[in-house]
């Protein structure tokens, strides 16, 4: 890769994993469907089928989901997509130090309240797929904005993964707060170069080569739900987290 001021010229974005799971979980067991049953004024009955669903939302669009299956057949409905696909233009070429916007959010898709969290990964690839450890994940500065109702679990939370829970109980077709709202590749991925000296009787040949040359950074992307029926222990069932909830509001117990 030849160095430049303002980009690289190899790519440095890959396809974007997306992976995205909904839980339900209901007071007599895992799984299953919620039946509220009624009656009319003639003794007409009508099961209102209860489902729990979750969509991924990037810049105001819906990029994945899974919601439960309306036929109560125990099955899911899921949608896919790929996160970035439309950051660059097909012929632009990803600049350094530039911050592209990249708003994340998470809807309630389903019919019934919910608590719901995220987990947003960055890590680097090589160029057959394979993931690279000990790689700084700095570089990959996707900027995440808790403000008033998103908390990070540091507990959970490593350097290359942020675990973020959401306070409120989402009602159906509700959407958080963003999560985030720009993604930049720092520049400082184009000074770091490895060099090597050889030398081959009266000559010297110097080599350099950058360290993040055909390499890809990777976005990824998971949120769930759970019901707000006995949250606290679904919650904790679910994600292994202990949480408080009080007047509706989650929190983390310390």
């Amino acid at each position: 890769m030849n160095k430049t001021k303002s980009f690289l010229r190899s790519p440095v974005f890959t396809t974007v994993l997306f992976v995205i799971a909904a839980a339900l979980f209901l007071a007599g067991g895992i799984g299953g469907t919620l039946a509220a049953l009624t009656y009319s004024d003639t003794y007409v009955s009508r099961v209102e089928m209860k489902r729990i669903g979750v969509s991924l939302i990037e810049n105001e669009e819906v990029i994945s989901s899974r919601d439960y299956s309306a036929a109560g057949d125990g099955t899911w409905v899921t949608t896919g997509g790929t996160l970035l696909s439309g950051m660059l233009a097909d012929d632009e070429m990803l600049e350094l130090g530039v911050k592209y916007p990249e708003a994340l959010a998470v809807r309630n898709s389903g019919n019934i309240d919910e608590y719901v969290r995220i987990k947003i990964y960055r890590y680097w690839v090589d160029g057959k797929g394979n993931k690279l450890t000990g790689r700084p994940t700095d570089p990959i500065e996707l900027n995440i904005i808790t403000g008033d109702n998103w908390i990070i679990d540091d507990d959970s939370s490593t350097s290359e993964r942020t675990v973020l829970y959401y306070k409120k109980a989402l009602a159906p077709g509700e959407d958080t707060d963003v999560l985030s709202d720009t993604l930049k590749i720092d520049d400082i991925i184009a000074t770091k170069v490895t060099e090597t000296v050889t030398r081959d009787g009266e000559y010297i040949t110097r080599t350099r080569i950058y360290d993040y040359d055909g390499i890809s950074f990777v976005i990824e992307a998971e949120a769930d739900a759970v019901q707000t029926h006995s949250a606290e222990d679904a919650i904790l069932s679910a994600w292994g987290c202990k949480v408080t909830i009080e007047d509706g509001v989650l929190s983390l117990a310390g």
